[in-house]
């Protein structure tokens, strides 16, 4: 069967259009996040997802998807695991006439799994999909982007919606990540995260950066920037009410910080979902209608939150 390696990744970027088999993935590792909506699914074994406040498990025979932002972590697996791990860029679902009420229970952290179907296992070719992308990476063919549209047509039309189980946060790690999550939108300093996590402000720092890698201020600023990025692309909010939804506290702060991200303008990256795929009209500039999420923040702040 064909086999692919995993693309690496660190733990906070935009890694684009993917796809893999991964056999027994790694487990243990730091939580991470990424622009992307991620699609796997289970050919063997069982795989255990870690999200702040809950986990998923993913059991053979099921495709399920998740939004990249929300940090998460392979926790478990089961002997013999075999899966297939699938990223697809937030402007080609916009693209594919998949509108923000659509995507809006994926950016409130839910987990989209289909129910289990006679033939589920083989309704998807994923050999042929890894094919094509291994023999030209990022760029899928026409036949490819009508199958994985109608994926996730088939997945967010009639995929039972599940939201991570909630526990309260253990380790001071995931108290961390879990209050970045429910504070991002209010204008905040690293500092306040920690006290609010319960932890003291230099001990929070040390101990994030000595087991992620990068500062706590660093985490904030990611996660804010793919917030903004989803609201850019879901709402018609003016550029100045994304800058206050995610927490910054000026607009000139906004731009530096998106254009270091993103390598763009904030204006330049809501375009571009005028040049993602289109596999109705190939070549056609796609004209889509953008709508407001109502209280988008309220709802990410909701799904990390232990109250029910």
């Amino acid at each position: 069967m064909l086999k692919s390696k995993v693309v690496p990744r660190t733990r906070h970027q935009a890694i684009g259009f993917q796809a893999a088999w991964v056999d027994n993935p790694p487990t243990g590792g730091m939580p991470h996040m990424h622009d992307e909506l991620e699609f796997n699914f289970c050919a063997s074994g069982a795989v255990t997802y870690a999200f702040p406040g809950g986990a998923r498990q993913l059991l053979p025979g099921r495709l399920a998807a998740f939004w990249g932002a929300i940090p998460h972590f392979v926790s478990q697996t089961a002997p013999g695991t075999r899966m297939v791990w699938i990223t697809l860029p937030l402007p080609w679902l916009r693209a594919w006439g998949l509108d923000a009420p659509a995507l809006q229970p994926l950016f409130d952290g839910a987990w989209l799994e289909e129910p289990l179907s006679p033939g589920s296992a083989s309704r998807y070719p994923f050999a042929s999909w890894l094919r094509e992308c291994l023999s030209d990476p990022g760029r899928p063919s026409l036949p490819l982007q009508l199958e994985l549209r109608a994926a996730c047509l088939r997945l967010i039309a009639g995929g039972a919606r599940h939201f991570p189980r909630k526990v309260p946060p253990s380790g001071a790690l995931e108290r961390l990540i879990r209050q970045v999550a429910l504070d991002y939108a209010e204008p905040v300093t690293v500092q306040e995260i920690a006290r609010r996590a319960g932890l003291h402000p230099k001990y929070a720092m040390q101990r994030f950066r000595a087991t992620q890698g990068v500062t706590l201020a660093h985490y904030l600023r990611r996660f804010r920037i793919s917030q903004a990025g989803r609201m850019l692309l879901t709402t018609d909010w003016n550029i100045l009410r994304v800058a206050g939804q995610c927490g910054f506290h000026s607009a000139s702060a906004f731009y530096r910080a998106f254009a270091a991200a993103c390598g763009c303008t904030p204006r330049a990256y809501r375009n571009s979902s005028g040049i993602a795929p289109n596999p109705d009209r190939p070549g056609a500039p796609l004209k889509t209608r953008r709508k407001q999420s109502g209280a988008a923040a309220h709802r990410v702040r909701r799904a990390f939150s232990n109250k029910p």
